[in-house]
């Protein structure tokens, strides 16, 4: 992968910015940038309505899931950083190739192995289990999860099933600027 460079103006100074691999160490923040951005919500109160008493719970749901999609053969993960705190994402982004035609399982070729598939298999093994001992105290309640489950299940099949126009493509499963680095 490349590093991309870009400048932006920002605060009438020039911030030199590098788009890069996201990293394993980078998955916190990357957490805390999303939680922060996507907290006041009218999405996140139906979805979390008890991230203001459970915070901890709340950012925990957003590292497991970008963590999880980092380890995922088929997905590739960004984070924005500045020239002045290369470790400290300020957004990222994770996309996932979708689909088997022959651009698909070379994104699949390019990164699997078996050291990451172990990784994937112990990480999802570990959320999930540790998830009975401690619950995430911030997520709705199961009657509206099933609703959320039941609308967004209908959504897929309106816009992807039955479209092979539609089956070999990339999607962009997160993207998310912290709210000070917006413009």
């Amino acid at each position: 992968w490349h590093i991309w460079i870009a400048e932006e103006l920002m605060r009438d100074s020039m911030r030199a910015w590098i788009v890069r691999p996201m990293r394993w160490n980078d998955t916190y923040q990357a957490g805390f940038v999303a939680s922060r951005a996507y907290h006041d919500t009218a999405f996140t109160e139906f979805l979390s309505p008890g991230r203001r008493q459970y915070p901890q719970d709340y950012i925990r749901g957003f590292n497991q899931r970008i963590s999880s999609r980092l380890l995922e053969a088929n997905n590739r993960s960004f984070v924005a950083v500045t020239v002045d705190e290369p470790d400290v994402p300020v957004a990222y982004m994770q996309c996932e190739r979708l689909g088997d035609d022959e651009g698909a399982k070379e994104v699949i070729r390019e990164k699997k192995s078996i050291w990451l598939s172990i990784c994937e298999v112990v990480y999802k093994a570990w959320v999930k289990y540790s998830t009975m001992i401690w619950p995430d105290r911030s997520g709705m309640n199961e009657a509206d999860m099933a609703f959320f489950i039941q609308a967004t299940e209908g959504e897929e099949q309106k816009h992807w099933e039955g479209r092979p126009d539609r089956a070999n493509r990339w999607y962009c499963r997160s993207m998310v600027v912290s709210q000070e680095f917006q413009r």
